[in-house]
C-alpha cells in the first residue's frame, strides 16, 4: 500500500447560521480515471456504451486482490464502476481492500461515466449497457440491481436501444438520478431532439410507474433525490416532484434571498476571493451580500433525509476595479423549506490565475457523513474539504503528490454509508503545445479516508483491481 497521509489545515472560519423566520430574509476538470488522457480531454459517452481500460503504470505499489465474482457475499463497503473488458462492477471489503467482480447475468457492461447509486434497501443501482449484435455502437440499455446482503446482480428492466443502428444520428442516453424506498428514478435524454423525460421505475417489478417530460416551461437542472422524493432546480428555484399530479412544486424560491440576510458584512472575507488578494473595499460589502444569491452551482449538491446540501459561487464585479468570487456552502431544511445556514469556505471558494482567469469551487462531490460534509475538489490539485455542518468548522486535507507527479485529481466514491472513499488520479503532463492540446497519462486509486487522522487506511490500484 503506498504510504500517504492527507495534509490537514484547520480553518478557522466564521459561522453564520440563521433561521429564515422572515420572509423578506430570504468549468473545472473532473476525474477521469482513464490512463493517456488528462481530465480536460474526451470521455466516452456512456449512451455509447463504455470502452477502455483502467489506469495504467507499474509503480510497485501495494493493491488488492480481485476474486470471482460469485454471489452470496454482501456489498457493505463501496461499489464502483471501472473501465475493463468485463462488465466492471467491484465491490470492495470496507477492512482488506480486498475486491471483487459482481456479475449481472445477461447484460454486457455497466455504467462508466457515473457510479452506482445505493438504495436505501442496501442494493445497489446501475445503468447497463449490452452490445446489439451485429453493431459496433449499438447497445441495449437498462438497469440493474445488485442485492446488499447477497451481491446477486439481476436486470431490473430495459429501456430500448440507444439508438436504432450505428447510422442513426438520434441518441438516447439513460442516467440514473437516486433511489427512494420504492423507485429508481432516471432521466431519459434524447440528443437531437432536444427531448429529456424523469423516468420512475419500481423496484418491486420494474414496470414504469411514471413518465413526465422535461420541457422548456419546467427545466428539471440536476435532479436529485432527497427526503424520499426527486428534487431539482427548476426555474432557479428548487422543487419536489410530485409523482401522483406529474407536477414540480416550489420548495424555495431564491426570490429575494441573498447572502447578506446570513452574513455580517464583517464577515465578507470569509466568502469573498478577490483578484488582487486585498479585501473587499467598504464600499462594495453591502452591495456584494445584497447581489449574491446563496444559487446550487452547477450540479454540486446532495440530499439527505432532512435537508439539502450544496455549495455555490459568483463572480462579483466591484467598484474599485478589483474582481471576487464570492460563495461558500448551504444547507436547506426540507421540513421549513428554508435555508437554514451557510458557511464559508475560505479560499477553496476560488483560485486566481493570471491576467485575471479563474476557476471556481463549481463541480466538486459530495457525500454527508457523521455530520460532516465531504467536499471533494475537483480541479487540478483539489483539496478534500470537511465541514461540520454543526459548528461549521472546516478542515481543508491537501492531497500530496509524488515525485514525478505534474497533478493530482480527486472524486468522492459516496456508495460507503459507513466509510469515506476517494477517487485519486496522479497524473504527468506528456505534452502540452498550443497545437496539440495538453495530454497526460496516469494512474487512479481507490483510497479509504480516516477522517479522524487524516491517514490512507487503503490504497487500491484501480488496474490492479481490474487485473490489467
Amino acid at each position: 500500500m503506498r504510504a500517504r497521509r492527507v495534509v490537514a489545515i484547520l480553518m478557522a472560519l466564521t459561522l453564520f447560521a440563521a433561521a429564515c423566520g422572515d420572509d423578506d430574509s430570504d468549468g473545472p476538470s473532473g476525474t477521469d480515471g482513464a490512463s493517456g488522457t488528462d481530465a480536460g480531454g474526451g470521455t466516452d459517452d456512456g449512451a455509447d456504451g463504455p470502452s477502455g481500460d483502467g489506469a495504467a503504470g507499474e509503480d510497485g505499489k501495494e493493491s488488492s486482490t480481485t476474486d470471482g465474482g460469485a454471489a452470496g457475499a454482501p456489498t457493505g463497503g463501496p461499489v464502483v464502476s471501472l473501465l475493463t473488458f468485463e462488465q466492471g462492477l467491484f465491490a470492495i471489503d470496507r477492512e482488506s481492500g480486498d475486491a471483487r467482480a459482481l456479475e449481472i447475468p445477461g447484460v454486457g457492461y455497466t455504467e462508466r461515466n457515473a457510479e452506482p447509486v445505493r438504495g436505501e434497501d442496501g442494493s445497489v443501482y446501475t445503468i447497463t449497457y449490452t452490445p446489439v449484435a451485429e453493431t459496433d455502437f449499438t447497445y441495449e440499455v437498462g438497469l440493474a440491481r445488485v442485492d446488499g446482503a447477497t451481491g446477486a446482480g439481476a436486470l431490473l428492466t430495459s429501456f430500448g436501444q440507444n439508438r436504432a443502428d450505428d447510422e442513426a444520428t438520434e441518441l438516447t442516453e439513460w442516467r440514473l438520478v437516486g433511489v427512494t424506498s420504492s423507485t429508481a428514478w432516471v432521466v431519459q435524454n434524447v440528443f437531437g431532439a432536444n427531448s429529456q423525460e424523469l423516468i420512475g421505475i419500481e423496484l418491486a417489478d420494474g414496470q414504469e410507474s411514471t413518465r413526465v417530460a422535461i420541457s422548456a416551461e419546467t427545466p428539471a437542472y440536476e435532479p436529485i433525490v432527497a427526503r424520499g422524493a426527486v428534487h431539482a432546480q427548476v426555474n432557479g428555484d428548487i422543487a419536489v416532484f410530485d409523482p401522483q399530479a406529474g407536477t414540480w412544486d416550489t420548495v424555495l424560491s431564491f426570490d429575494g434571498v441573498s447572502l447578506g440576510a446570513f452574513v455580517d458584512a464583517a464577515d465578507i472575507g470569509d466568502y469573498a476571493v478577490t483578484s488582487d488578494g486585498e479585501p473587499i473595499g467598504t464600499d462594495d460589502v453591502e452591495s456584494v451580500l445584497s447581489r449574491t444569491e446563496p444559487r446550487p452551482s452547477g450540479g454540486a449538491w446532495v440530499g439527505t433525509d432532512d435537508s439539502i446540501y450544496w455549495v455555490f459561487s459568483e463572480l462579483a464585479g466591484l467598484t474599485s476595479g478589483q474582481t471576487a468570487v464570492v460563495g461558500g456552502a448551504a444547507r436547506l431544511d426540507l421540513t421549513t423549506g428554508e435555508i437554514e445556514a451557510v458557511y464559508p469556505l475560505g479560499e477553496s471558494v476560488a483560485t486566481w490565475e493570471e491576467e485575471g482567469a479563474y476557476s471556481a469551487l463549481s463541480q466538486p462531490t459530495l457525500q454527508l457523513l457523521d455530520g460532516v460534509l465531504w467536499i471533494a475538489d475537483s480541479r487540478e490539485n483539489g483539496s478534500l474539504l470537511g465541514l461540520d455542518v454543526g459548528s461549521g468548522e472546516l478542515v481543508v486535507h491537501e492531497v500530496p503528490r509524488d515525485d514525478g507527479i505534474d497533478y493530482t485529481t480527486i472524486e468522492l466514491l459516496p456508495t460507503d454509508p459507513e466509510g469515506l472513499w476517494l477517487l485519486v488520479g496522479d497524473w504527468v503532463i506528456e505534452s502540452d503545445g498550443p497545437s496539440e492540446g495538453r495530454s497526460s497519462s496516469g494512474t487512479s486509486y481507490i483510497e479509504r479516508f480516516d477522517p479522524a487522522t487524516g491517514e490512507v487506511l487503503l490504497s487500491l490500484r484501480e488496474a490492479d483491481i481490474i487485473g490489467f
